[in-house]
């Protein structure tokens, strides 16, 4: 198995999560970390932690791609038969790989997910999936759009061969495409599997850090997501128009997702703005920008 581990302006963690993935109890991996041209010093801090461990090795972008192409990249270097990613900020409980890889050897399947845990102790536990199910073919798609996994890439293993026939045509998408690449890269997974199976036991730490919901940063980072979201969303309803699928549920996925993600938005805005009530955009044009991409995603073609 390989553990992809992009990394861009958060060294500052990288340290712990690189532990967390050096005590899993499950021993043959390998883990890539992808320096996605970081300002900090990457190998230096692997090297520390790592220790000369020869399961870890470094790919090293030559100017900053963004965590899409990072993982596409990490990817591209891996030997194992199934690939993790892992946000470097955060960290996996020491039993992830071992229940992954278990439930998959058990149930044959391409695409595996589990739960996730918010926080560090007593966190909120984040399961669309609820209960230990097993999917097959076209069901795992349909699940995914009604929304029984959750939407993240970091709390799954596939199968490499899966995701190598999934995110080829992504590799020659622009590439500055930062805003829920996971689900962009879900819904071509989803096609691909032939089966997926939900492990009810959460094993992935999400550890939400100052002003990383959506990296945001200033007004014009906001606008940019947006229009990141515009794109991405366009990709999925293409590659959606594509599928024999109801379109009720289509048109509820998208219903869905973007409000999940308008509600991060509200927070950033209010986080940028803190003199505007209710996180509301301080001014019509970005609130007309933020209807127009609603309205765009969710409205049949």
């Amino acid at each position: 198995m390989t553990i992809v581990i992009p990394v861009f302006e958060t060294e500052a963690y990288l340290g712990a999560c690189l532990e967390s993935v050096l005590r899993q109890t499950f021993s043959d991996f390998e883990v890539i970390v992808v320096d996605d041209r970081s300002p900090g010093d990457v190998a230096r801090t692997t090297e520390r932690v790592a220790q000369g461990d020869r399961r870890v090795r470094i790919v090293q972008h030559e100017a900053n791609r963004g965590v899409l192409q990072a993982r596409i990249s990490g990817a591209r270097a891996a030997r194992g038969g199934y690939i993790a990613f892992l946000d470097s900020d955060d960290e996996l409980e020491d039993f992830f790989l071992v229940q992954l890889h278990d439930a998959a050897k058990l149930h044959d399947a391409d695409l595996i997910d589990c739960p996730l845990v918010v926080g560090r102790s007593d966190g909120h536990v984040v399961n669309r999936g609820g209960r230990e199910h097993v999917l097959a073919g076209s069901d795992i798609l349909r699940g995914l759009l009604a929304g029984r996994m959750n939407n993240s890439l970091c709390t799954k293993l596939i199968r490499l061969t899966t995701w190598q026939r999934a995110t080829a045509a992504l590799q020659q998408v622009d590439e500055r495409i930062g805003f829920i690449e996971d689900l962009l890269c879900l819904v071509d997974v989803a096609i691909e599997s032939r089966r997926f199976c939900h492990t009810s036991r959460p094993a992935y730490r999400y550890l939400p850090r100052p002003g990383s919901r959506t990296n945001v940063g200033d007004v014009d980072g906001l606008l940019r997501n947006l229009q990141s979201l515009d794109a991405a969303y366009s990709l999925i309803r293409s590659t959606l128009d594509e599928q024999v699928l109801p379109p009720e549920l289509v048109e509820e996925f998208f219903r869905r997702e973007f409000l999940s993600v308008g509600r991060q938005l509200q927070l950033d805005i209010a986080d940028l703005l803190p003199e505007t009530p209710a996180g509301l955009p301080r001014s019509a044009e970005q609130l007309g920008l933020m209807g127009a991409v609603a309205f765009n995603s969710i409205t049949p073609r």
